[in-house]
């Protein structure tokens, strides 16, 4: 198996000092997909931090767009009463 790269490593560091929580659903399945794959994969990662004071919710994938990429929405609103 391959060992992460240094930028690797600083990610990942960086992503444990910020507490941020990946979103993306393992349920959900992959988000890259071609015809000759033997599997999907997950190579598109979304993070959340508190630094953002906003809230996401409703997450859903998008009829197919042609890409080799799955297309998602979400609603994001601010959970900071002053906004």
């Amino acid at each position: 198996m391959a060992q992460p790269s240094p930028r690797a490593n600083r990610l990942v560091t960086w992503l444990v000092g910020a507490k941020a929580t990946l979103l993306n659903d393992p349920e959900a399945g992959g988000t890259f997909i071609r015809r000759n794959l033997q599997h999907t994969s997950v190579i598109d990662l979304t993070f959340h931090t508190t630094f953002a004071r906003t809230n996401w919710t409703e997450w859903a994938y998008l009829q197919p767009t042609g890409s080799d990429h799955e297309a998602i929405c979400f609603t994001a609103y601010s959970i900071d009463p002053r906004h």
